[in-house]
């Protein structure tokens, strides 16, 4: 009974936002395309109509490439469909479920806001940079892809690592890398947030609780694979799913198209220059500015550790370094679909509206929007369409991004002296 009259004080305290919320949820199922992105959206009718006649168990006895998680969202929608008929007629309402994980997103990015902003209606106006942002939604309501669901369980990682509480930031990091495995390109951040955190509360019995939340919630993501004895194929997926596009960029307008002309998807990343594959390059680049990424957080790490010294760095800036990441892995590898960038979003986001900088993440959600458009054209851009260089201009659009959250990050001040 208490946690019902708990449940009902937190709705009658913020009523405004769940009505505004719900009304915006519902004005996007109203306006539900039932189209998308022709081969994810071909992808999830077979591999939902598969579940349906044969389990979620044999998953991967289909030529499913997507990891455990996922799998079973389509069972479940597949489930409630109850009929092959249905499913092919309804697909497009799978988009629902990846709707309500980016308002569950939303929901926690107000939680953050809420220890930032103290006027309720503020908090509100703000907050539909997130709601209303076409970058934000184009993905889930038009396109039909998933990045959305990572970017929630990863943002929400992120909160409970803030919040310090180690458990559910990191059951929330292991939902992220069971539905997505470029997710473990986070860890850097939340492990640096986390472990001084883990060391100054180490005893046998957190350690125990950590493993053991990690490992059951594991064991049971695996287990229905695991009772038809198809494990071995789950792992061969996700050992596939390196390497699995062997091409410079998969409509990824970023640093490579500086360098090549024509369509990136028909180069190997196998090309060498001097001696070393782009592939390499790539990496070799993501993992040189991650490491600039990631120096302040690093550093906080190893007072903390070593020199039992209390320094932290801003909330502002931690965020900006979640940004970074997803944004340098898109940038510089090669592989990489358009959609790698979503999950920088949020973070971008919350930055801009606590910093009241909006900058930054104006030209992230423009150069998101601006490759995601161009592949799909839904919007029927004409001037844009029509435009030669958009490539070229999509990754100078994120370079100045990226940029300008280097610049915050270090508190870069240019300092320009006129000589008389």
């Amino acid at each position: 009974m208490s946690a019902l009259k708990n449940l009902l004080k937190t709705i009658a305290a913020n009523k405004e936002f769940i009505v505004i919320y719900l009304l915006l949820y519902t004005t996007y199922i109203i306006i539900l395309p039932k189209d998308g992105h022709g081969a994810d959206t071909f992808c999830w009718k077979e591999w939902t109509k598969y579940l349906f006649s044969n389990g979620l168990g044999n998953a991967y006895k289909s030529w499913t490439d997507y990891l455990p998680l996922y799998q079973y969202f389509l069972w479940v929608f597949g489930y409630f469909q109850g009929s092959i008929e249905k499913i092919e007629q309804n697909i497009y309402l799978l988009k629902m479920i990846t709707i309500a994980f980016e308002f569950v997103g939303g929901f926690y990015l107000i939680k953050f806001l809420k220890e930032k902003i103290d006027n309720r209606y503020e908090l509100i106006v703000y907050s539909m940079f997130y709601f209303l942002n076409i970058a934000i939604f184009y993905n889930s309501v038009i396109w039909g892809q998933i990045d959305g669901i990572l970017s929630t369980f990863l943002f929400i990682s992120f909160y409970y690592a803030l919040k310090e509480k180690i458990t559910l930031s990191l059951v929330f990091l292991l939902l992220a890398i069971n539905l997505k495995l470029q997710a473990i390109i986070f860890i850097p951040v939340l492990g640096l947030m986390l472990l001084p955190l883990m060391i100054k509360r180490f005893s046998l019995k957190n350690l125990s609780l950590w493993a053991g939340s990690v490992l059951i919630i594991q064991l049971l993501i695996l287990l229905p694979f695991i009772i038809k004895d198809d494990i071995s194929r789950v792992l061969s997926v996700i050992v596939g799913s390196f390497g699995k596009y062997p091409v410079i960029s998969m409509n990824a307008y970023n640093f490579w198209f500086w360098f090549f002309k024509g369509s990136l998807m028909q180069i190997p990343d196998s090309t060498k220059y001097l001696g070393v594959t782009c592939k390499h390059w790539g990496l070799i680049i993501f993992f040189l500015t991650s490491f600039v990424a990631l120096f302040p957080l690093i550093k906080m790490a190893y007072l903390k550790i070593v020199k039992r010294s209390e320094e932290f760095i801003s909330v502002e800036k931690i965020l900006l370094i979640s940004s970074l990441i997803p944004l340098l892995f898109f940038f510089f590898n090669t592989q990489m679909h358009e959609r790698y960038s979503h999950p920088a979003l949020i973070f971008i986001i919350a930055y801009s509206i606590i910093s009241k900088n909006f900058f930054p993440s104006a030209i992230i959600c423009l150069a998101y929007l601006l490759n995601m458009e161009d592949v799909l054209r839904y919007l029927h851009l004409e001037w844009y369409n029509s435009f030669i260089f958009k490539r070229h201009l999509v990754a100078i659009i994120y370079s100045i991004g990226i940029i300008s959250i280097y610049i915050k990050l270090y508190d870069i001040r240019l300092n320009l002296k006129l000589s008389s």
